[in-house]
């Protein structure tokens, strides 16, 4: 897949693979944030609650930062959730008590969480592109600390 959304001056600084990385962890990211915004309204289990406020912040500060990182190479990040995201939000738009708390948690918090922690890795071992790097150091131990909350979550639920 070749995308060209920046300049010729950026391609040196910022490669393909940190590109596509970025989106990855964008799509990721807004994923999580998009299901928690649903199950912080929706969730009936207290901890539940706190799990989805906590990924809204936490989705909310890294896209942020990836959007300024992004700006500043050129590179247009999506404005709105993919295909999947938004297939997910609306099945837990239409569950409620405890079937979308056990939804939400097994899908977003652990499966989700599953597949931030290996993009994050990737990111920190592979990246070429230092501001990208960082953004997954900061964020990475936050990512493991929700999914192993979550994965604690589930089992209770």
């Amino acid at each position: 897949m070749t995308v060209s959304l920046f300049s010729q001056s950026d391609t040196t600084q910022f490669n393909s693979f940190s590109q596509y990385l970025m989106l990855e962890v964008a799509k990721e990211g807004m994923m999580q944030l998009e299901v928690s915004k649903v199950a912080l309204q929706k969730a009936t289990n207290p901890e539940v609650r706190e799990l989805a406020q906590a990924e809204v912040e936490e989705q909310t500060g890294l896209l942020a930062k990836l959007k300024e990182i992004a700006d500043a190479k050129g590179i247009t990040l999506p404005a709105s959730p993919d295909p999947e995201t938004q297939a997910m939000v609306t099945k837990l738009q239409g569950m409620s008590g405890g079937s979308l708390d056990k939804m939400y948690v097994s899908e977003s918090g652990v499966k989700g969480h599953e597949k931030l922690d290996k993009v994050m890795s990737t990111v920190e071992s592979t990246a070429s592109d230092a501001s990208l790097k960082g953004v997954a150091r900061a964020a990475h131990p936050l990512v493991k600390t929700h999914l192993t909350v979550a994965k604690q979550i589930v089992n209770k639920l």
